[in-house]
C-alpha cells in the first residue's frame, strides 16, 4: 500500500494544481483502474472542501483551512489525507491538544507512514513530550516506527537521537547504513571504560560537514557578504534539503539582497522542516516578519513577529 505523500511548497502555488495533489495524496486509497473510477469514490462536495482547505492553508488562512478539513472529515471521517492536514493546521493554530489526537489517530491506521509520525513527534516536542513515553506500545513496537524514527531524527540533524533509537533495532542493513552515516555526521562519544595509553599519532577529527555549512553561514551572514552567503546556502540545501537553518540562511541573503518574495518561500520550507520551536524558529519568525513588512503586508509581518517567543 503506498503511503500519502504531505503537499509540500505546492500548496503555495496554484489552485489548478490541487486536482494533481489529490491524486497524489490519495494513492493508498486507489486501487488499480483509471482516474476517472477513483475520482467517483469522492463526491464532489468532498473534493470542493478538500481544495478549499489547502487553499486557504497555502495563505495562511489557517482557521478557514480547519473549517475546510472538518466538513471534509465529516463525509471521509477516516480519510487519512484529510486528518494528516487537519492536525498540521492545529499544529499551525497551537491547538496543541487536537493536534496531538489527530496526528496520533491517523498514525494508528498506517503506522509505516514517516510522514504521519514526523508531524506527531513535532506536536510532541512543542509540548516537550518524549515520544517514548507518549506513544502508544503499538506504535512502539512497530516494526517501521524504529526505523522511521531513525529517518526523521536524521533527517532533522537531530543525531544523538537518531542514534538512541538505531540502537534499539536489531542488527541489520539499514542499521549498519545509518550507523556509519551517523558515524561520519556526529562521532559516537568514547565509552568511560578502562583507560588505555594513548596512540603515537591521533587520528584527526573529522569535522561535521552539516556544521561546517553552519559556522561559514553564520559568519557570512554576520559579514553581510549575502550574496555568497545565497550562494553557498544554496549548495548545501542540495546535500542537506530537510535542514530548518539552511532555509532561515537562504531567507536571510534572499531578503537581504531585494528578494522578499522568495525569502518567504525558503523561510516557510524552513518552518516546515522544524521539530520544535526555539531560537532558531524565532530567527525564522523575525526574517519572515520582516520579509512581508518589505513586501507592504503589515498584517502577515504581524502574525510572524507576535510568534517570536521571548
Amino acid at each position: 500500500m503506498a503511503h500519502y505523500v504531505p503537499s509540500g511548497r505546492m500548496e503555495r502555488i496554484f489552485k489548478t494544481l490541487l486536482l494533481g495533489l489529490l491524486f497524489i495524496g490519495f494513492t493508498y486509497a486507489q486501487e488499480e483502474g483509471s482516474a476517472e473510477l477513483f475520482l467517483e469514490e469522492y463526491s464532489d462536495d468532498f473534493q470542493e472542501s478538500f481544495f478549499e482547505a489547502l487553499t486557504q492553508k497555502g495563505i495562511e488562512n489557517y482557521d478557514r483551512a480547519r473549517d475546510a478539513l472538518l466538513v471534509a472529515q465529516s463525509i471521509k471521517p477516516e480519510n487519512r489525507a484529510v486528518m494528516h492536514e487537519l492536525s498540521k493546521v492545529y499544529l499551525q493554530l497551537k491547538d496543541y491538544p487536537n493536534a496531538e489526537t489527530t496526528s496520533l489517530d491517523v498514525l494508528l491506521l498506517e503506522p509505516a507512514n514517516p510522514w504521519f509520525l514526523e508531524v506527531y513527534i513535532k506536536v510532541l516536542a512543542v509540548q516537550g513530550k518524549p515520544f517514548e513515553t507518549m506513544a502508544p506500545a503499538e506504535l512502539r513496537s512497530h516494526p517501521e516506527v524504529g526505523k522511521n524514527l531513525v529517518k526523521v531524527f536524521y533527517t532533522h540533524g537531530q543525531w544523538a537521537l537518531a542514534r538512541k533509537w538505531l540502537q534499539e533495532l536489531p542488527q541489520s542493513d539499514f542499521k549498519s547504513d545509518y550507523t556509519a552515516k551517523l558515524d561520519q555526521m556526529a562521532p559516537p562519544k568514547p565509552s568511560q571504560g578502562i583507560a588505555t595509553a594513548p596512540e603515537v599519532q591521533a587520528t584527526p577529527k573529522k569535522e561535521n560537514p552539516m556544521q561546517a555549512y553552519t559556522t561559514q553561514l553564520e559568519n557570512l551572514l554576520a559579514q553581510g557578504k549575502f550574496k555568497e552567503a545565497a550562494q553557498v546556502s544554496g549548495e548545501a540545501l542540495e546535500l542537506f534539503p530537510a535542514q530548518p537553518y539552511l532555509y532561515y540562511a537562504q531567507g536571510q541573503a534572499l531578503l537581504q539582497t531585494g528578494k522578499p518574495k522568495e525569502a518567504v518561500s525558503y523561510l516557510k520550507d524552513g518552518l516546515d522542516f522544524l521539530l520544535e520551536e526555539g531560537p532558531l524558529a524565532n530567527k525564522l519568525y523575525k526574517t519572515l516578519g520582516d520579509a512581508y513588512t518589505a513586501l507592504g503586508d503589515q498584517n502577515k509581518a504581524n502574525t510572524y513577529f507576535s510568534k517570536i517567543i521571548q
